[in-house]
């Protein structure tokens, strides 16, 4: 239910965003509130204890106390991980937006990514056991990432160049929720390995969107403020076509597709735990 609400919410303020051009601090609002009602799923504590615990020991155990009055690690754990959340949904909404400047290009590299999420998915049910299916996300992980592919096959022909129909906020940012929305899924029982795994999968997104964030800082402009220098934007001058340019992006999104996959199936199939 808290994933349907996020929908909703994500696809209502990009739909009111392509009508009426929302001021940013609107459509930050409405990402917000997608945000929490992800926040009500007990993964979000679980998101950040599986960075956490090695530092701070597990969520039973108190971070500091004054007299009789003790903080336990699962407030920490509580108020990390709500963060989290909001930076994941408020970061990957964005971060999709921002790449949707070339026919095809948003659809087509999401396609992609969900066929990587899908593995890793598809890995975790084949290799961890299921401890109460009432409330396990392996049916869902699964569900949404299929839902996706097949979303944004049917959608690619037509938004492929030249393009007959758009994506608009609407479509942009709703890909870019269900991305994370799947992606922070991997972390149900803490497993921040996989979230990763699933970072690296959006890694496209995300880089283009911190030099976008570099860029912006460096010159002195808004982040939200519009401009020409997007990686996409440097290929097609680059390669002379969108075509060409929009292709090559779907190889390097392919490269870190793989490279995602094999770095879950590597933790799940040998137990191989990351070090940062």
């Amino acid at each position: 239910l808290s994933v349907v609400i996020g929908m909703l919410a994500i696809v209502l303020t990009g739909l009111a965003d392509d009508i009426w051009k929302w001021d940013p601090r609107l459509k930050v609002a409405g990402q917000l509130i997608a945000a929490a009602a992800l926040a009500i799923e007990d993964v979000r504590p679980k998101l950040a204890e599986g960075a956490l615990v090695p530092m701070f020991g597990p969520p039973d155990m108190a971070l500091f106390s004054i007299g009789h009055f003790v903080i336990s690690n699962a407030s920490l754990y509580y108020w990390v991980g709500t963060a989290l959340v909001a930076l994941f949904v408020i970061g990957g909404c964005n971060a999709a937006n921002l790449i949707d400047g070339l026919d095809g290009l948003l659809s087509g590299t999401t396609a992609i990514m969900a066929i990587g999420l899908l593995c890793i998915s598809l890995l975790m049910a084949a290799t961890e056991p299921v401890e109460d299916p009432e409330t396990s996300l392996v049916g869902m992980r699964v569900v949404l990432s299929l839902a996706l592919l097949g979303a944004t096959l049917g959608f690619l022909p037509y938004n492929f160049n030249p393009a007959m129909i758009f994506l608009g906020d609407c479509g942009s940012l709703f890909l870019g929720y269900m991305c994370v929305v799947i992606i922070m899924s991997f972390g149900e029982r803490g497993q921040t390995e996989l979230v990763l795994a699933g970072l690296v999968v959006f890694a496209l997104p995300i880089l283009d969107t911190i030099l976008a964030i570099i860029r912006r800082r460096l010159a002195g402009l808004p982040f939200h403020s519009a401009d020409s220098n997007h990686i996409h934007h440097l290929l097609k001058r680059s390669l002379g076509t969108v075509r060409k340019a929009v292709l090559v992006l779907y190889a390097i999104t392919a490269a870190f597709g793989v490279l995602g996959v094999c770095m879950a199936a590597v933790r799940l199939f040998t137990q191989t735990r990351v070090l940062a």
